[in-house]
């Protein structure tokens, strides 16, 4: 049985997603010096955090144990600091983490909601990532396109695309074989939903 009306709609999209969310890497604010222990406490490094539908100037200033950060909201300038931790590595040398100042807990990645006046974690601003929200339908859909791009194509249009150059025969048979399989399914389920489509008219 394929389930309810929300069979193939995927897990509901409420939350806001992360693509479209102000983020701050602590590893990218690492690899441009900005954490850098001994740096000059008083100097203020500059950065633009950006996505498609917003983005804000944001002031950096580096401490031993916590970041400063400077940012204008709207007509407001916000001011607030975040703790640093470092944690040691396998083979030698440390990675800076930031501590959420909601949770405490230890992560690469602070997220700036709208009209919100703090960072936080991915789990206290509850956010989740677009795929997240995506329906089996899409998600076979996507893992097609991948298996078509390793074929070196963008679509079916030949049903036996030639082999790349230096890929095994065996992995270019599974390949195929896992695309065949993607649109057998496709099949069923178009057969299924008009199935479905079908039975409500008759109830209608």
């Amino acid at each position: 049985m394929k389930g309810g009306y929300r069979a193939n709609a995927g897990r509901p999209g409420w939350r806001r997603k992360i693509e479209r969310t102000l983020a701050l890497d602590v590893r990218e604010l690492a690899k441009l010096g900005y954490l850098r222990p001994g740096g000059d406490p008083l100097g203020w490094h500059w950065i633009f955090l950006q996505t498609r539908a917003e983005s804000v100037e944001l002031g950096v200033q580096p401490h031993a144990e916590r970041l400063e950060l400077s940012y204008r909201r709207g007509e407001e300038w916000r001011r607030e600091s975040v703790r640093l931790d470092r944690v040691p590595c396998h083979f030698g040398g440390s990675r800076p983490l930031f501590r959420c100042p909601w949770c405490e807990q230890r992560w690469a990645l602070l997220y700036l909601l709208p009209n919100k006046a703090h960072f936080r974690c991915r789990t206290c601003a509850r956010l989740a990532h677009s795929v997240e929200a995506e329906g089996a339908a899409e998600r076979m859909w996507r893992k097609q396109k991948k298996l078509l791009a390793r074929l070196g194509v963008e679509d079916r249009s030949d049903p036996h695309p030639p082999r790349p150059r230096g890929m095994h025969e065996r992995t270019y048979q599974r390949l195929l074989e896992r695309i065949s399989a993607i649109e057998a399914w496709a099949d069923d389920e178009q057969l299924y939903l008009l199935a479905m489509g079908r039975l409500v008219l008759r109830h209608i």
